[in-house]
């Protein structure tokens, strides 16, 4: 009767073991789920190895955030430019050579953009449509 009960108790500590690890997955899925669109921009561009010191590096997540709300890319180098007090060119210019920077060559990059033209504006809104699809970084 003891190894019953015993075996019994083994059974139910595997099981609260395996429910704990479940909660703690659930948990950490519904954590990345709440994630600003800025956020996941920015994971995603460091993931591929950009440089958060880089200019260009907060002007993409800059137009990622405000592409979503439904501007154009032109607009939103425009509004980061009133915001940061510069010339829409030099925004323009800053992205441009962090998306340059990235090394095309390795797979995961290949992977992400695929043969996309590399022009800011395909860029930013691939990054969009793929970040605001749940299509990665959940």
């Amino acid at each position: 009767m003891l190894e019953i009960i015993e075996e019994f108790m083994v059974a139910c500590i595997k099981i609260i073991e395996r429910m704990s690890k479940i909660k703690h997955k659930e948990e950490k899925q519904v954590h990345m789920a709440e994630k600003s669109i800025r956020e996941k921009a920015g994971d995603l561009l460091i993931s591929f190895g950009m440089d958060p010191s880089w200019k260009g590096f907060w002007y993409i997540v800059d137009a990622v955030e405000l592409f979503v709300d439904g501007n154009s890319v032109t607009d939103c180098c425009r509004k980061i430019a009133k915001r940061k007090n510069c010339e829409y060119s030099a925004v323009e210019r800053a992205m441009q050579n962090a998306f340059n920077k990235l090394d095309w060559d390795k797979d995961y990059v290949k992977d992400f953009f695929g043969d996309v033209k590399r022009s800011n504006g395909a860029l930013i809104a691939l990054m969009v449509w793929k970040l605001t699809k749940n299509r990665i970084m959940q």
